[in-house]
């Protein structure tokens, strides 16, 4: 196993249990169904069912008895692993150039890209996504290439902010509301999503045809304006607010604030 990834070695271990429980239950049906043949042998039935028996106590045990001290020394390496993983995680993210915001539950590297540590099911998760190998290089990696993935899909400030304010004149006029109003985010990015549709999907809005615009894509896109503290656009000003109102948020790190808060509402307002 020298040379192989950790990640590759226990997912693999994992699939293999996995097939070998599938085999076990299928070879108890089997069991099952010549044992209620009409014709069963049961003089042939009774002794290899009992000896089969007797071997997979006989396995059974042996592999319990090497699993538990296996298993006891693993519980307490993960327990040291877990009490540190934030530390650990933050270090080395900083010591590759990376930002990062926040020191345990939830960082947030480069403003784009969350990172979810919940210590009790140890479970990491980055941008929503469950983390299969939580040990921190490759949980450095794995967040450096998520970094790098939505750069590549983010929207330079300029252009998103021309997306937001025909985003927020669409959802404005649906509702019914006057120029100047405060509308929920959600709301503004269903309509960002319906402006980013290809003529394709207008024209016969089928899955293949879908062109998605992802929550972290769009929350990255706006830390990303909020950052550059663009906020007019053809004599209209963005306006956000962000409090305790978590209804149809955008929770993310925001810059002017230095924290990490729920951006609930979004508006534009005329210009002098």
């Amino acid at each position: 196993m020298m040379g192989q990834k950790p990640t590759l070695v226990w997912s693999g271990l994992q699939r293999k249990s996995a097939a070998l429980r599938r085999s076990v239950e299928q070879l108890l049906r089997n069991c099952a169904q010549l044992a209620g043949a009409e014709n069963a042998d049961a003089i042939r039935g009774s002794t290899v069912i009992k000896a089969e028996i007797a071997e997979w106590k006989r396995v059974l045990q042996a592999a319990q008895e090497s699993l538990n001290p296996i298993n006891m020394d693993m519980e307490k390496k993960c327990s040291e692993a877990l009490e540190t993983l934030e530390e650990r995680l933050v270090r080395i993210l900083r010591d590759a150039g990376l930002s990062v915001y926040g020191e345990t539950a939830l960082l947030v590297v480069e403003g784009i890209v969350h990172v979810e540590i919940n210590i009790n099911k140890a479970v990491v998760r980055v941008n929503g996504e469950v983390a299969t190998n939580t040990s921190v290089a490759a949980l450095k990696e794995v967040i450096r290439e998520e970094v790098e993935r939505v750069r590549k899909l983010t929207t330079p400030p300029e252009k998103f902010v021309e997306l937001l304010l025909r985003a927020y004149e669409a959802e404005r006029v649906q509702a019914g509301k006057e120029f100047g109003a405060q509308l929920q985010v959600s709301g503004i990015l269903w309509q960002a999503v319906l402006l980013k549709q290809h003529p394709s999907f207008r024209s016969n809005p089928i899955a293949i045809n879908f062109h998605g615009y992802p929550r972290e894509i769009f929350r990255a896109d706006l830390y990303r304006l909020l950052d550059s503290n663009l906020s007019s656009i053809g004599g209209n000003h963005f306006r956000y607010a962000s409090g305790s109102d978590t209804a149809g948020a955008m929770f993310m790190l925001v810059p002017q604030l230095g924290r990490t808060a729920h951006i609930g509402r979004i508006w534009f307002e005329r210009g002098d």
